[in-house]
């Protein structure tokens, strides 16, 4: 899984493996034409971890609007 290998073993971008998830699960739920709301708490898409992980508010900002955009 991408988000995990980004968090755990520096494999790639850990905000971009977590925006990838989130437009995957959002396609997902669109192909299907589902109208349904989706709950999750917040460990998806990480974003406490972005706090804890040392990033920058400007950075952080940048990621939860990204991921506003996609949801």
């Amino acid at each position: 899984m991408p988000v995990v290998r980004a968090f755990q073993h520096g494999d790639g971008d850990p905000i971009d493996a977590c925006l990838q998830a989130a437009r995957k699960l959002a396609r997902k739920f669109v192909k299907l034409r589902m109208n349904t709301a989706i709950i999750t708490d917040s460990i998806f898409p990480c974003f406490t971890w972005l706090f804890t992980a040392g990033y920058t508010p400007e950075v952080t900002t940048q990621a939860c609007d990204t991921l506003a955009d996609v949801l």
